[in-house]
């Protein structure tokens, strides 16, 4: 099943997407930007947000109509897990967490080796 989650990124603007699960919810917000520090809300079940689009002196305009009767207590604050991103590119390359952490180790032990690494 999909929730609703409202994303506040660092420069005030906010993203509103659906997802199966966090991986999902990862993987769409990293197409705008790093998911790592967003404040995240799942909305309620009942959220709508209507919005209009008008046009005033040759400037064309987006008003918003919420409709949306909860007060911030009832959104509830999501979280990725500590590590969300390593779970993210484990699954993109098909492997474990411990498969992923496990080649992370040899990769990092490479450059250090090759002298990349301090």
């Amino acid at each position: 099943m999909r929730k609703t989650y409202l994303a506040k990124w660092e420069n005030g603007t906010i993203s509103i997407l659906t997802a199966r699960d966090n991986l999902e919810l990862f993987d769409k917000l990293d197409v705008e930007g790093d998911p790592n520090g967003l404040l995240i809300y799942r909305l309620p079940e009942d959220f709508h947000l209507g919005t209009d689009i008008e046009k005033k002196d040759e400037k064309t305009f987006i008003s918003c109509d919420q409709q949306f009767e909860h007060d911030e207590t009832e959104m509830k604050r999501h979280k990725f897990p500590e590590n969300m991103t390593a779970r993210y590119y484990a699954d993109i390359c098909g492997v474990t967490l411990k498969e992923f952490f496990a080649k992370q180790k040899l990769i990092e032990a490479t450059l250090e080796a090759a002298g990349h690494l301090e």
